[in-house]
């Protein structure tokens, strides 16, 4: 049985690297994988994955024939995606012409670097995003506090309202508090209103 090293990246190695793509793992095991491969040359190294394997043959020779002869066939209800390690069919150009990774790494940046006006536009928006965000709890707050205070001078029964939205006992203690002012505030219009009405009086007779 072969080893399970197929990740060695010296150009040797990954030349003669073949790469068994859609393969059903469930079902086909390394010893099925190994015993297709090996007709096409003597197998070094063997992996299976998840849903993929890589068979590593021992020259480039072996792989390309392995791949020319395997690639497309059905095993166990999948048709198999095969190709060389280091030349992936996903890097094929238009024509179909297999192009390695090195010739891609040449021709467009591993990592591009974004344009500085889509950067800093993209920082402007989040930014204004998150001081819209911010400016919005705030103010939402503020109407909360108003609404407080709007039901604090209500009267006496909307200050038991008041008590169940108290959660602390400082809290509940202030609360007390301003009711006994509110009731405070209650008794002077009505004695001012008695002094109305008094005036009212002696203006009438």
């Amino acid at each position: 049985m072969a080893s399970n090293v197929t990740n060695k990246t010296d150009p040797r190695s990954m030349n003669s690297r073949v790469f068994i793509g859609n393969l059903n793992t469930l079902v086909v095991k390394k010893s099925d994988v190994e015993a297709i491969f090996s007709k096409y040359g003597k197998i070094v190294g063997c992996s299976v994955h998840k849903g993929f394997a890589f068979v590593q043959y021992v020259n480039e020779r072996n792989a390309r024939a392995a791949v020319a002869r395997e690639d497309g066939r059905r095993i166990a209800g999948q048709v198999l995606d095969i190709n060389l390690a280091a030349e992936p069919k996903v890097n094929r150009g238009k024509a179909g012409v297999k192009r390695s990774a090195a010739e891609m790494d040449g021709s467009v940046p591993e990592h591009p670097s974004p344009s500085p006006l889509l950067g800093s536009s993209f920082d402007l928006d989040y930014d204004f995003q998150e001081k819209s965000e911010e400016e919005q709890s705030s103010s939402s707050l503020k109407k909360d506090e108003t609404n407080v205070k709007m039901e604090s001078e209500g009267g006496a029964d909307d200050s038991a309202e008041e008590g169940d939205l108290l959660d602390d006992d400082d809290n509940e203690e202030r609360g007390e508090d301003q009711l006994e002012l509110i009731k405070d505030d209650e008794k002077e219009p009505e004695e001012g209103e008695d002094d109305r009405d008094s005036a009212n009086g002696e203006d009438d007779s």
